[in-house]
């Protein structure tokens, strides 16, 4: 079973986990916090869940094709932004854009490429990751 097929399970009853959204691992601790701990954004976890909500509704939506801006994936990364991070290093040279699991872990090293910029204000930070590069 691969990535695609596990999205047809939901980890909550009644919740319908669409196309493009990592399946959560168990209801009190999902693949997002995986991915938050390994960018180091441990302190930050509220900030990043409250960008993915309003990026996917929460991996509701689907995000499995690009948008109207080009984005897509669970964080809604646009492949620039996505190739920025890899140009970066927060994320591995060899991920893949179409991949949901590494475009969401490329907008969550976007956010904390925003943070480190602007000093960790989230606000200065939320605005950086919605205006893109």
């Amino acid at each position: 079973m691969d990535f695609w097929d596990n999205l047809a399970n939901p980890a909550k009853p009644g919740v319908t986990q669409a196309a493009g959204a990592p399946k959560p691992k168990t209801e009190s601790r999902d693949w997002l916090d995986d991915v938050i701990d390994r960018q180091g954004l441990t302190d930050r976890r509220d900030f990043v869940r409250s960008i993915f909500a309003q990026e996917s509704s929460s991996g509701t939506a689907d995000t499995s094709k690009p948008n109207a801006k080009g984005a897509r994936g669970p964080m809604q990364v646009t492949e620039p932004a996505f190739r920025d991070m890899q140009q970066r290093g927060y994320i591995p040279k060899d991920y893949r854009w179409d991949n949901p699991e590494h475009s969401a872990e490329a907008g969550v090293a976007y956010l904390k490429h925003g943070l480190d910029q602007h000093g960790g204000d989230t606000r200065k930070a939320a605005a950086f990751y919605f205006g893109g590069p």
